[in-house]
């Protein structure tokens, strides 16, 4: 026999930053019509809203560090020309109200749920300032504790506390500002643990 199609709900992720990887200056408009109003009246009915690229942040965060935030002049010239636009980006929205803010408030007001999205382990090595993507892409908490990485790499070992404290800290900030639920991602990037056991 004929078996029916039915609509099912799709959750629709975006990747917390190349979405502001434009090189011209994003706005809350801009945001809202291209990564949430494109979704109304569609099977889309939850976004996966990435909260940056690991452990540097695009949104309006008080924990963690945000892209770009804290850079000297020598270290963001290392950076593409891209990813300086992402810090722009990022900093001009926070001044309309933040852009996890502006987020949950529209797909709220379009019936639609929002999750926080965080990479549980995305970091770069090797740890070198002359690394563009180390000096860009990882925040303090691993540039400042090498002891809390695992031996030879530059991966977190969530055996500390006060890794698995930070990271807690960043999920529960996207809640406190509105988000529906949670994605802790755990495909980017194994291992967790020097000794999974």
């Amino acid at each position: 026999g004929v078996r029916e199609l039915k609509k099912i709900p799709i959750a629709y992720r975006h990747d917390g930053f190349s979405m502001y990887f434009k090189e011209f200056l994003i706005d809350r408009n801009y945001l809202e019509n291209n990564y949430i109003n494109c979704f109304k009246n569609t099977n889309a009915k939850t976004l996966v809203w990435g909260l940056g690229p690991g452990s540097v942040f695009c949104y309006e965060t008080k924990i963690g560090q945000i892209f770009g935030e804290g850079l000297t002049g020598k270290q963001l010239a290392l950076l593409r020309t891209g990813d300086r636009w992402v810090n722009k980006n990022v900093m001009n929205l926070i001044k309309q109200g933040g852009p996890l803010k502006i987020a949950v408030n529209r797909a709220h007001e379009l019936g639609l749920e929002i999750f926080g999205r965080l990479e549980m382990n995305h970091e770069y090595g090797p740890p070198s300032d002359d690394n563009w993507m180390w000096v860009g892409f990882v925040g303090d908490l691993n540039k400042n504790h090498p002891e809390f990485r695992i031996d030879k790499t530059v991966h977190l070992d969530f055996k500390h506390k006060n890794v698995r404290d930070f990271k807690i800290a960043i999920l529960k900030e996207a809640v406190e500002i509105g988000v529906d639920g949670i994605s802790m991602d755990f495909a980017v990037y194994p291992p967790f643990f020097e000794k999974p056991d």
